[in-house]
């Protein structure tokens, strides 16, 4: 199975520690359901896409805003943009 090669706590949030890692070096099932815990605790979920394809994103300065265009047509408009593979 997948673990870490650095210490968990790298992994934990600083605004939400994990006093209760079960070893110095997690593994992935421990680190995601973590950030699963996280997520759910502060209700982010709602905002999060997954398995999504962005075909291209652009900083709109005037608006302030992220203007991401994904693959079926769909744009989205959005303060905040996170990608991840």
């Amino acid at each position: 199975g997948l673990a870490v090669d650095v210490p968990t706590t790298t992994y934990s949030y600083y605004f939400e520690p994990n006093p209760n890692w079960s070893r110095l070096y997690s593994t992935g099932d421990e680190i995601k359901q973590y950030a699963d815990d996280v997520a759910d605790k502060y209700g982010v979920r709602r905002h999060m896409r997954f398995n999504t394809a962005v075909e291209g994103a652009r900083w709109d300065e005037d608006a302030k805003l992220w203007r991401v265009n994904l693959a079926g047509g769909e744009t989205l408009i959005t303060r905040y943009l996170i990608t991840a593979t």
